[in-house]
C-alpha cells in the first residue's frame, strides 16, 4: 500500500520538475530586447573610434540637409507659382514633384548613414580586426540605393492587405449593405483584420531592410523568403515586443517634448523629431543584432 501510494507522487514530482526545466530551457534560449541591447553596447565599443566618426557625419549631413531642403524647398514652390502664373502649369503637381524629390534624398542620406552604422556595430560584434571608416562609409555608400529601395517594398508589404481589406469593405457595402447603421456595425471587423494583417506582415518580414543590405546577392523575392526563415519559431516575440516597446518610448517622447514645450517654451515638433531620430538608431542597431543572433541560429 505504501509503495502504490508514493510512485504516484514521486510521478507527479517528476513530471513537475521536467516541465519546469523545459520551461527554464525555453526561456533561457530566447533572446530578449535587453540581451540585444547589451550586445549593441559591447559591438559599439569594440568599434567605437569609427561608430563615434559616423555618429558626427550624420550630425553634420542631418544639419546641411536640413538646412539645404528648406531652401530648395522653398525655390521650387517659388518657380512652381511663377509657372503657374505664367504659363497655367499645375502648381500641386511640381510641388509633389519637388516634396517627392526631397523625401527620396532624404530616405537616400538616412541609407546611407544606417547602412554604415549597422556595419560599424556588426564589426564590433564579430570583433573584426581589419576595419577603417573609409571602407565602412564606402560600403554602406554603395548600398544605400538598395536600402532605400527595400524600405519602399517594405512599407508597400505593409500598405498591400491594408489596402486589400479597404477594397473588399468597398465591395460588400456596395452590394450587401444599404443604411449607415449597417456599415457602423460592420466596419470594426474590416479594422481588425486590416490591424491583424498589418501586424502578421510586420511580424514576419520587418528585417527586409536590414537583410537586404547584408545579403545583397539575394532578389527581394529572396529577401521576403529569407526574413521569413530568420524569424520562424522564436523570431516573432522578439519583434512583437520590440514594436510594443517601441511604441511606449514614441509616446514618452511625445509627452516629454509637449511637457518641455509648456514648462520652458522648446518647440515640440524639433524635440520630438530629435528623439525620434535618436530612437530609430538604437532601434536599427538592437534589429541589426537581432539579424545577427538569428542568422547564426539558423546556420548552425
Amino acid at each position: 500500500r505504501r509503495s502504490s501510494s508514493v510512485r504516484p507522487g514521486r510521478l507527479a514530482k517528476a513530471r513537475i520538475r521536467k516541465s519546469r526545466s523545459f520551461c527554464l530551457a525555453w526561456y533561457r534560449r530566447q533572446y530578449f530586447l535587453t540581451t540585444a541591447y547589451s550586445d549593441m553596447k559591447f559591438s559599439i565599443r569594440r568599434n567605437e573610434d569609427i561608430f563615434i566618426a559616423i555618429t558626427v557625419i550624420a550630425i553634420a549631413l542631418s544639419y546641411a540637409y536640413a538646412t539645404i531642403a528648406t531652401e530648395l524647398f522653398y525655390v521650387f514652390f517659388m518657380t512652381a507659382f511663377s509657372f503657374s502664373e505664367t504659363d497655367g502649369v499645375n502648381i500641386f503637381a511640381i510641388t509633389l514633384v519637388a516634396a517627392g524629390s526631397l523625401a527620396v534624398t532624404l530616405a537616400w542620406v538616412v541609407a546611407f548613414m544606417l547602412n554604415s552604422m549597422s556595419i560599424a556595430i556588426m564589426h564590433g560584434a564579430n570583433r573584426k580586426k581589419l576595419r577603417s571608416l573609409r571602407g565602412t562609409l564606402r560600403l554602406g555608400l554603395r548600398y544605400a540605393s538598395r536600402t532605400t529601395m527595400s524600405w519602399l517594398v517594405f512599407l508597400a508589404a505593409v500598405a498591400l492587405p491594408v489596402i486589400a481589406v479597404s477594397m473588399l469593405a468597398l465591395i460588400h457595402f456596395s452590394l450587401y449593405v444599404t443604411t449607415q447603421t449597417e456599415v457602423l456595425a460592420i466596419i470594426p471587423y474590416y479594422i481588425i483584420a486590416a490591424i491583424t494583417a498589418v501586424i502578421y506582415v510586420l511580424l514576419q518580414y520587418s528585417l527586409v531592410p536590414i537583410v537586404a543590405f547584408f545579403e545583397p546577392g539575394l532578389t527581394y523575392k529572396g529577401v521576403f523568403k529569407r526574413c521569413k526563415e530568420l524569424v520562424s519559431r522564436k523570431g516573432r516575440i522578439f519583434v512583437l515586443a520590440g514594436y510594443c516597446l517601441l511604441a511606449a518610448v514614441l509616446a514618452a517622447e511625445y509627452a516629454l517634448s509637449r511637457m518641455l514645450q509648456d514648462l520652458i517654451g522648446l518647440n515640440k515638433n524639433l524635440t520630438f523629431s530629435l528623439m525620434v531620430a535618436a530612437t530609430m538608431v538604437y532601434a536599427y542597431g538592437i534589429m541589426t543584432m537581432f539579424y545577427r543572433k538569428r542568422r547564426l541560429a539558423r546556420n548552425r
